[in-house]
């Protein structure tokens, strides 16, 4: 009696780890097939509306009206900007800004706020606007992408 409950027992723990590593493999396997970048349409226009507002507010002074950049900033739009960013995800992006930004009080923006104005960033940068807003989480798997 005794085999039989270990052949019993073994085989139902090889087909839970069987069942398991399926279920890891899949998971992995949809994450890896899921990766967005910014031609995804991962932002709203509602969204880079308010972002241009907040834009104006906290990073127009030393970044220019037009993303353009000046003498003590750079440009936060056109190839220059795309080409420092290119490859690197959203997030690393948006937590320079959230945690580094303005300079007269880094810090201060919060993660929705940095959201909004990222998404406004993308917006002036000609990349699609979605109908999902981007979130801190979404920017973590999202690589930025040149439109081609």
């Amino acid at each position: 009696m005794r085999i039989g409950r270990r052949i019993i027992t073994g085989l139902i723990v090889f087909a839970l780890m069987l069942a398991g590593g399926s279920t890891i493999y899949q998971t992995a396997a949809a994450q890896e097939g899921a990766k967005q970048t910014t031609l995804d349409a991962v932002y709203s226009a509602d969204q880079a509306q308010r972002g241009s507002a907040s834009y104006k507010q906290s990073c127009a002074s030393c970044h220019g009206d037009t993303l353009g950049g000046s003498d003590q900033a750079p440009a936060l739009a056109g190839d220059d900007f795309i080409s420092r960013w290119e490859e690197q995800l959203l997030s690393d992006l948006a937590d320079r800004i959230r945690t580094s930004m303005p300079l007269d009080n880094p810090g201060s923006l919060s993660a929705s706020v940095t959201a909004d104005i990222v998404a406004f960033m993308l917006q002036v940068n000609n990349l699609p606007a979605g109908s999902a807003e981007l979130t801190a989480d979404a920017a973590k798997t999202l690589k930025i992408k040149r439109k081609g």
